[in-house]
């Protein structure tokens, strides 16, 4: 992995410092094996450049609640974190996943990334990373605007079965941390970095 993080790095710094950028996908990674034991192909994993632009933007500047305000050293991190998930969650469309991370940004939330597989791009079929934030409210509930209780991203998606790969040590200090529980549903995908009994 250490090789792909650098062509990432490259490929990204090249980006940043091109002062006539091209709206052409830029390489991240070759499918991990975290997403090809979920089903994902065996595709080029890319990012478009305007993705790019909304994770590094200052939400303050842009008065955009779309920007993530993500340093460049945490963007690099991203053939990482998608190598070496806590769990994954499907999306609510066909063929979307969410990859949550133990990793947490500099305001303590944990990195989670979206990922839209076997996509057309130009004149291949890629593995697109469409965000990566850290995720606000990630495991405890809070009080909505209208004044109901909102259940947490991640105890809300186990809630309701879209857990589809899970590590179960790291979620397990994870979730110690945090006072969530476990699921209990006992088949996930595997792959050398994820457990398919959490029963045990």
């Amino acid at each position: 992995m250490t090789s792909e993080y650098g062509i990432f790095k490259d490929n990204l710094d090249k980006y940043l410092s091109d002062t006539n950028k091209r709206n052409r996908p830029i390489d991240v990674c070759t499918t991990p094996k975290s997403l090809l034991a979920i089903g994902a192909k065996n595709l080029p994993v890319v990012m478009n450049p305007n993705d790019i632009d909304k994770c590094l933007a200052s939400r303050e500047a842009n008065k955009n609640k779309n920007s993530h305000n993500l340093s460049v050293d945490e963007l690099t991190k991203l053939p990482e974190l998608i190598a070496d998930p806590m769990m994954i969650f499907k999306g609510q469309k066909e063929g979307y996943i969410t990859v949550v991370t133990d990793v947490l940004d500099q305001n303590g939330n944990p990195f989670v990334v979206g990922v839209e597989l076997d996509i057309q791009e130009k004149n291949h079929r890629v593995n697109r990373i469409a965000s990566m934030h850290g995720r606000e409210r990630a495991s405890k509930n809070f009080i909505a605007s209208n004044g109901k209780e909102v259940k947490g991203f991640i105890p809300r998606n186990i809630e309701e079965g879209n857990i589809i790969s899970l590590n179960k040590e790291k979620a397990t200090n994870f979730f110690r941390s945090t006072g969530l529980q476990l699921p209990e549903k006992k088949e996930f995908a595997t792959s050398e970095n994820i457990i398919t009994d959490i029963s045990e």
